[in-house]
């Protein structure tokens, strides 16, 4: 018996902005990294590689696997989708000890990184797993 029979609809447009609020916060960080030897006072720091090194390749990896669990939602499994959101609820917490103003765009990322979390969060709610 799939998961699908056992858990509530979750209606689609939850399941896109999920998807679609990751892949954004992902591309605002990368970006970020990306230009940040180009703002004026930039000093490759320690903060800077982490962010580059360990984190994003963490977001990238997370990123397939929401994208994935995405589809197979829409083939009719949703227990990846609930075990992404269950992972994304936590990435405030994950990302603590990371230095996220890169070029004064940190009230920005955290932006974006809140809307993951309440979409991770609509998603487990709407599912009856909160």
């Amino acid at each position: 018996m799939s998961s699908a029979m056992n858990a509530p609809a979750i209606p689609q447009s939850l399941v896109e902005r999920f998807a679609t609020t990751y892949a954004d916060f992902v591309s605002a960080l990368e970006v970020a990294v990306q230009s940040a030897p180009q703002h004026p006072g930039f000093t490759a720091g320690a903060a800077l590689r982490s962010l580059e090194q360990r984190a994003l390749p963490e977001l990238r990896n997370q990123l397939i696997n929401v994208q994935a669990a995405r589809q197979t939602y829409a083939d009719g499994d949703t227990a990846p989708l609930l075990a992404t959101a269950h992972t994304a609820q936590s990435l405030s917490r994950d990302l603590d000890g990371y230095d996220l103003n890169i070029n004064h765009t940190g009230n920005y990322i955290r932006e974006q990184l809140t809307y993951v979390v309440m979409a991770a969060y609509q998603v487990i709610t709407a599912a009856g797993t909160a």
